[in-house]
This record gives C-alpha cells, sequence and structure tokens, in this order.
C-alpha cells in the first residue's frame, strides 16, 4: 500500500497546469510562478481543505488584516475578501503598484548579488 503523498509524487507528471494562465481572484492580475501561492478559504486549522492560488502579496495581506477566526467565518469567499474595506484599498493600490514592486524585488535581487562577489572577489559581475 502507497501511501497520498508517494502515490502523487509517482503520478506521471502533467504539464497542462504550467501552461494555464493563472488569475489572482483578489487582484485580477496575472499570477507569475515566483509569485503563486495557495491560499486555504477556510483555515486548515478550522477544517478547510479547498485551496486558491493568489499573489504572495495579497495572500500575506490577507493574513495580516484577519485571524483565522474571521477567515472560516466571514471572509472564506474571494468575494467576501474584495468586499472588505481595507482589502479594496490594499487592491486599488496593488493594481496600480505591482509592477513597481515586482522591479524593487528583482533589483534588490541582483544588488546583493553584486555585493556578494564583491566580497568574495569572484571577478567581473556579469
Amino acid at each position: 500500500m502507497i501511501g497520498k503523498i508517494k502515490k502523487k509524487l509517482l503520478e506521471p507528471k502533467s504539464f497542462a497546469f504550467q501552461t494555464e494562465s493563472l488569475i489572482c481572484p483578489i487582484c485580477d492580475r496575472f499570477i507569475p510562478v515566483s509569485q503563486k501561492d495557495a491560499h486555504h478559504l477556510v483555515p486548515r486549522s478550522k477544517g478547510g481543505r479547498s485551496t486558491e492560488f493568489l499573489h504572495k502579496i495579497c495572500h500575506k495581506q490577507i493574513h495580516a488584516l484577519f485571524s483565522e477566526n474571521e477567515l472560516a467565518k466571514t471572509f472564506n469567499t474571494a468575494e467576501s475578501l474584495k468586499s472588505d474595506p481595507d482589502m479594496q484599498i490594499f487592491i486599488h493600490w496593488v493594481k496600480n503598484n505591482f509592477f513597481w514592486f515586482i522591479a524593487f524585488q528583482c533589483f534588490e535581487y541582483i544588488f546583493w548579488l553584486v555585493i556578494l562577489y564583491s566580497l568574495l572577489n569572484l571577478g567581473p559581475y556579469f
């Protein structure tokens, strides 16, 4: 008898999930693979099982604003999350600034890469 996890690992991989475009149900924008995060609509500690893919930043904002009890009782759908006034402010901000947020993350990564190369004296940066 094979356990659930091992069985899932042994199943042949289907690449259909990689080519389909994922849209964040919170901000209605495309989710890059590097920014994809699974959110339990009802927290697992409260018996939730179903998940939706969100941007990491949207997922972090949800857990910053709401407790697990609030998520389980009131905010257990994307529509209810989007209707909250604090989330509406965040959604407006992220729709206007998401490109700059990603660009800053890339810049920060390159900055620390250059610092690491210079500290280790590994030669030219690029």
